[in-house]
């Protein structure tokens, strides 16, 4: 697994696929790549409603809590998220949601956030119906 940025930089001041510009200002796809690539990050499956976290650090987050809003209906778990692994959390109903979010907190990374518009979740759905039955 994994991905490669195609062009971190801009060479000239024109329209380019870097994520910063020829001056080293970040573009809008800075901020996304910078939050993909974090080391803590609290996830969702828009499909399934599976909550995940994946902590690639070295250190495993004892009392974690991870809270999930879906359209502000709060959903809340406490426990320990393993160190470099991916850790299921639980379930959350996304059933006609628009707007979903899921937080970690925890005192070695503060708080961190994921967020799901409408767009991904309806993405997730239609993936969801379109796989054959088995």
């Amino acid at each position: 697994g994994g991905f490669t940025v195609f062009c971190l930089a801009d060479p000239s001041p024109a329209v380019g696929f870097g994520v910063v510009d020829h001056e080293r200002v970040p573009k809008r796809a800075y901020g996304a790549l910078r939050d993909a690539c974090r080391p803590v990050l609290p996830m969702v499956d828009p499909r399934t409603g599976h909550v995940h976290v994946v902590n690639d650090t070295r250190r495993p987050l004892v009392d974690a809590e991870v809270v999930v809003a879906v359209d502000g209906r709060t959903r809340i778990w406490r426990g320990d998220i393993d160190a470099d692994a991916v850790t299921f959390v639980g379930s959350a109903d996304l059933d006609d949601a628009v707007d979903v979010e899921v937080s970690l907190a925890h005192v070695d990374v503060s708080r961190v956030a994921n967020r799901y518009p409408l767009v991904i979740i309806e993405a997730g759905r239609a993936r969801k119906n379109d796989r054959p039955a088995r």
